[in-house]
């Protein structure tokens, strides 16, 4: 398990819906607090970082539950969100390229599906697909159609978390073999302020199930070693309400504690 360094863009949709904000109503506060305050948004996400020594990984999966989430009631000019995906990352830059939920307090109570990417950082370009129901867990896919006779972009694929009913939800409008030096495979969970959740709560874990990364034009594979091990072995949160658990190669789980800041 790695904590995940916040970088320009990863909340880059939070942007694009404050144009759309009229009013903010109460949001649940059973775990998260009940108002955010505006000190918190600084950013915080828990996940697996997976490297390519030989330059490019060109696909991130993993079946991501939709577990409990709680929003805090966010200040004028806030937006409280939470999101958990399956992403390609430029490694010395700010592009990416990331398919997953989003639960933000300017939809309410209801969860969107989007994919979202940009080449350098700067203009961001979004994929709205749906809606989604807490409980819910599906197979999201972020995969580089790098082999011969491929159109070189990076698409969205999501799947039932069987693997079956998979549907291409569209794709990057740029290479990142041309457009970036590297890439990495990043799968995560993120809240934008400490006030609110991490995707689950105590007693109802979200699982990052079944992940699998691929490296250049190889096959999909699990890591070779533990989730922990990726970071030193550290299994812990330096914010004491949010919890990390590695399970396996394949799995971890992310929770927030009852409200007891």
């Amino acid at each position: 398990m790695v904590r995940l360094s916040n970088r320009p863009g990863i909340l880059s949709v939070l942007a694009l819906l404050a144009a759309a904000m009229l009013l903010l109503g109460p949001a649940p506060a059973q775990a998260a607090k009940t108002n955010c305050g505006s000190g918190t948004f600084t950013g915080h996400l828990w996940g697996v970082r997976h490297n390519n020594s030989s330059g490019y990984v060109s696909g991130a999966q993993a079946n991501i539950d939709l577990k409990q989430n709680n929003l805090c009631n966010p200040p004028s000019g806030y937006i409280a969100a939470v999101q958990a995906y399956a992403e390609l990352a430029q490694v010395g830059g700010g592009g990416y390229a990331w398919l997953g939920w989003q639960h933000d307090s300017v939809s309410g109570s209801t969860k969107h599906i989007y994919a979202q990417y940009s080449q350098t950082g700067s203009a961001i370009y979004q994929i709205t697909i749906g809606t989604i129901s807490s409980g819910t867990t599906k197979k999201y896919k972020t995969t580089w159609q790098n082999g011969s006779g491929s159109d070189g972009f990076m698409h969205f694929i999501m799947c039932n978390s069987d693997g079956t009913g998979c549907v291409d939800y569209g794709h990057t409008n740029f290479n990142p073999g041309s457009a970036w030096s590297d890439s990495r495979g990043v799968i995560t969970g993120v809240t934008d302020t400490q006030d609110a959740d991490m995707p689950g709560i105590t007693g109802d874990r979200n699982n990052f199930d079944s992940m699998l990364f691929r490296d250049g034009t190889g096959a999909w594979n699990t890591l070779s070693t533990s989730v922990c091990k990726l970071s030193g072995g550290s299994c812990s949160d330096s914010v004491s309400w949010y919890h990390p658990n590695d399970v396996s190669n394949s799995k971890f789980q992310l929770w927030t504690d009852p409200v007891n800041r």
